[in-house]
């Protein structure tokens, strides 16, 4: 999986420079869907801009969050990517998108008052000040699972959050080392990010982060289709299964015969076919 992790995390970086001003722009219009929660964060303060930053979060973060992911999900097809496709997405998946936020929310709610309580305990020699190293390993098994929690938001025919947390978490687990290597660099690149005020984050980050995740569940998901394979199970034994499948390959274009009337005498159609009416060869 190490191979094949650089390789996503280098055919992602293609494609981004492929579809460069869709995925700016689209980048750029998640980034104004944080703006709300950010102002009100920053001058409001206290409980009621933390409320509102948690609401617009979850009303427009979220949903913009998962129309990046669907914009970017062709982008593994080799499909031209359309912006038109964001602002789709943004409208009929807009209360899918609510809720993959909102389990994040919840997430990021308990993080926060477990880290701030046992650093707290950990400031004051507290033996269970400990803690608070178990709860930074559980915040970044979080963030790598989010490589396949968004791109499964799109995915999943049946939704649910319970579904969404079971897959994503499988998802994770079972193929470690993809998502340890991809979290590692992801995450050292939003780090990085904020030496720059986060310019690489506002104008790119998160659709490359997009690209990533889809490449990366749709690899998980072709090694568990291959496994289902060699190892059938009859339905509903497998309880590890991942409730998703990888995208179908694009399919070919239809070759279109060549049907100009006008072909000189002695020059064949294509696919074989001699124009009606005339000759194969020139008379002498």
């Amino acid at each position: 999986m190490f191979r094949q992790a650089f390789l996503i995390l280098g055919r992602s970086l293609w494609e981004l420079w492929d579809n460069i001003f869709v995925l700016v722009v689209a980048n750029l219009l998640w980034s104004v869907s944080l703006v709300p929660a950010m102002a009100a964060l920053s001058f409001l303060g206290g409980w009621p801009g933390i409320i509102i930053t948690i609401l617009t979060l979850l009303f427009l973060g979220g949903p913009a969050t998962l129309a990046l992911y669907e914009l970017t999900l062709n982008a593994n097809r080799r499909e031209r990517l359309e912006l038109s496709e964001f602002i789709r997405s943004f409208r009929t998946n807009y209360w899918r998108g609510f809720k993959v936020g909102l389990l994040n929310v919840i997430f990021l709610v308990l993080a926060f008052v477990n880290l701030t309580f046992y650093s707290s305990l950990y400031a004051t020699n507290n033996p269970l000040g400990i803690a608070v190293i178990l709860w930074g390993y559980v915040v970044f098994i979080w963030f790598t699972m989010q490589f396949h929690m968004w791109p499964l938001g799109v995915r999943m025919d049946k939704f649910s959050l319970w579904g969404l947390l079971r897959n994503s978490f499988l998802a994770t687990f079972k193929y470690p080392a993809l998502s340890l290597i991809l979290g590692l660099i992801i995450g050292l690149f939003f780090l990085l990010s904020g030496l720059l005020s986060f310019l690489p984050t506002v104008i790119f980050g998160m659709s490359y982060h997009a690209l990533v995740g889809n490449k990366a569940l749709n690899l998980v998901l072709e090694r568990e289709q291959v496994k289902v394979q060699n190892h059938p199970v009859e339905e509903g034994e497998n309880r590890f299964a991942i409730e998703a499948k990888p995208l179908p390959p694009k399919p070919e274009p239809e070759a279109k015969p060549f049907t100009t009337r006008n072909a000189p005498q002695g020059v064949r159609r294509r696919g074989g076919v001699d124009t009606p009416g005339e000759e194969t060869s020139p008379k002498l």
